[in-house]
């Protein structure tokens, strides 16, 4: 028997602080459909925290931004890039266009004077599992 149901992943959830840093790399090979990807951050850190999702054909380097219509928001299909994080509780989702990404996907956390905690979850199908 196959089984196609949803997956989720946890990429990141620690403290990011001083400049930024970025989660663990994601192999989407094996993944079809949609892809979401979560962003959740609590009240009170500092500084102002940018998200980028970044993809790689290695995942060892070659890290680039993903193209601005690779990314969009759930609720309306549109282009939508993951706004800043600031002071207050962030809770933010977006779509990843499969087709328009390479191999490999993380996403990057920038800034500069940065104390935020920081999850970091992905959805997606993976292209088949087998069920006993």
């Amino acid at each position: 028997m196959i089984n196609h149901g949803i997956q989720i992943n946890v990429f990141h959830n620690a403290a990011v602080s001083g400049t930024g840093g970025s989660t663990a790399s994601l192999d989407i090979a094996a993944f079809e459909g949609a892809i979401a990807i979560g962003v959740n951050a609590r009240a009170g850190g500092t500084g102002t925290m940018t998200v980028t999702v970044e993809h790689s054909e290695t995942g060892t380097g070659g890290w680039a931004a993903v193209p601005a219509s690779a990314l969009y928001a759930l609720g309306t299909g549109q282009a939508s890039a993951f706004p800043d994080v600031g002071t207050t509780a962030y809770s933010q989702k977006r779509g990843l266009q499969r087709q328009q990404l390479r191999r490999y996907v993380r996403v990057t956390f920038g800034g500069t004077g940065l104390s935020h905690n920081v999850a970091c979850a992905v959805a997606y199908q993976p292209k088949y599992t087998e069920v006993e």
